[in-house]
């Protein structure tokens, strides 16, 4: 059997069945700490088992055993190292930032190939398809001085930064494990952006797309490259990311992976027909301040 657990916000009941359920009902997982709905319950094969006393009945056997667990241990077990993304992941993609670095990289485009503005939006869309980042479509099919493009698009204002983030300050701070950033951008960019969010003390590390000699994400040797230099057990490291298919390569080494699905644009099913085990991501979250509740026991509540 294969348990799912989704943490929704504005849950409506409705009156819709699909054969299977008979009921809907609430059960508050609080519950599980009272000692006085704790009672023994005698199961149909005569053992007598640890059950819990609810509204509707008793609850007891493997329910029981799967709502502890997801309750008073962390979902992600065992994570000693934070690999994170930075744009998409620690903003979201929605914010101007990702939309003032798009422009900049379509103006460069225009006036370096002499092109419209128009053609210019299309082949950055259509570069970054292909390779997955502009500036290595760029270095792939052309020549290009990769410090002087960065240096061009990454000339931004203060004002296209987000703004501080206390919530995402005070949820890097409670989970309590070491991060870097593991990004296609260059590092002073980041930095730039982790200081206006507030969080440049939560980060250890930043790799850029320079100290990978100009490769980006998701070439699967960075991550081998990048697991040898961070150092640790790949199987206590959790990447967060907001590009699914960047996360294929560190699955594949044995990492962990939580793909940042801001609008909920992805489905939880296959499309191309692959088995669970082979997608991308173990984890789907809306916003990395949800990592608490993969990380932290009583879904991060405390």
């Amino acid at each position: 059997m294969s348990p799912f657990l989704a943490v929704v916000d504005g849950f409506r009941q409705t009156g819709a069945v699909d054969g299977e359920i008979e009921a809907w009902f609430e059960f508050p997982l609080a519950d599980l700490d009272r000692p006085e709905l704790r009672i023994v319950h005698e199961a149909p094969d005569g053992s007598v088992q640890d059950a819990v006393r609810t509204d509707l009945g008793t609850l007891w056997g493997m329910t029981l055993r799967l709502l502890e667990r997801i309750w008073h241990t962390p979902l992600v077990p065992g994570i000693t190292r934070l690999w994170l993304d930075f744009d998409g992941t620690l903003y979201p993609s929605s914010h101007p930032l990702a939309d003032a670095v798009d422009r900049r990289i379509s103006r460069w485009l225009a006036q370096e190939r002499d092109i419209s503005a128009e053609e210019a939006d299309r082949l950055r869309v259509d570069l970054y398809e292909r390779h997955g980042n502009t500036l290595r479509g760029m270095l792939k099919e052309s020549d290009v001085d990769p410090a002087r493009y960065l240096d061009f698009v990454f000339d931004l204002p203060d004002s296209v930064f987000p703004r501080e983030d206390p919530a995402l300050g005070l949820a890097l701070s409670r989970i309590g494990i070491p991060a870097a950033i593991f990004t296609n951008a260059r590092a002073d960019f980041v930095r730039r952006g982790l200081e206006a969010l507030g969080i440049a003390d939560r980060i250890e590390t930043i790799r850029d797309i320079e100290a990978f000699g100009w490769r980006a994400k998701p070439e699967p040797a960075l991550y081998s490259n990048f697991l040898e230099v961070d150092g640790g057990d790949p199987k206590g490291i959790l990447f967060v990311e907001d590009r699914a298919q960047n996360l294929a390569p560190a699955r594949d080494l044995g990492i962990r992976c939580v793909w940042v699905d801001e609008d909920a644009s992805g489905d939880w099913t296959d499309r191309e027909g692959r088995p669970w085990d082979a997608m991308p991501w173990h984890w789907k979250v809306r916003a990395v301040h949800d990592l608490a509740v993969l990380l932290l026991p009583r879904l991060g509540r405390m």
